[in-house]
């Protein structure tokens, strides 16, 4: 993620401080880390960094969000209690439907994770595209259209035209 994006992201990060929206971004990011069948190394340090880089996570009880993080982290690799899993995380991130703010602010959060082993994966890209379309966003409008690594965002993700 680019710095512009990066610090939008902690001055907004400030005004949420509640345990659902945390678990929401938490949820979005297991999301998409989790879209192409994986939770890569690189993508499970991309979340447990966000709350290095990210003070304002550090203050919603980081201990508490990476035990949570752990415990999805093996329903959804569970055959039998992955879907059940996945359909309690996705209720999760739509609480927040209809609250662009939040919306936007949890999004470019679990932004961080797209891409964070080094590969713009299409299933990863699936699902953030799901996530924004979701709660009502459109993904170049979350990242900004000059967003995404080295400044650009991932090729599904570009405006088209």
């Amino acid at each position: 993620m680019q710095p512009p994006l990066l610090a939008k992201l902690e001055i907004e990060l400030r005004r949420f401080r509640d345990k659902e929206f945390q678990r929401a971004t938490l949820a979005a990011c297991l999301l998409i880390a989790e879209a192409d069948g994986a939770i890569d190394p690189a993508e499970e340090a991309s979340i447990r960094s966000a709350f290095d880089r990210l003070p304002i996570l550090r203050e919603l009880d980081a201990d508490k969000a990476l035990a949570l993080f752990e415990q999805y982290r093996a329903l959804l690799a569970d055959p039998l209690e992955g879907p059940r899993a996945r359909r309690v995380l996705y209720r999760k991130v739509e609480r927040f439907q209809g609250r662009y703010k939040h919306a936007r602010t949890l999004l470019r959060a679990a932004y961080l994770v797209l891409g964070a082993d080094g590969v713009d994966h299409p299933d990863e890209i699936r699902e953030f595209k799901r996530l924004c379309g979701l709660l009502g966003l459109e993904p170049r409008l979350v990242i900004g259209e000059e967003q995404g690594r080295n400044g650009v965002p991932p090729a599904d993700i570009r405006p088209s035209g």
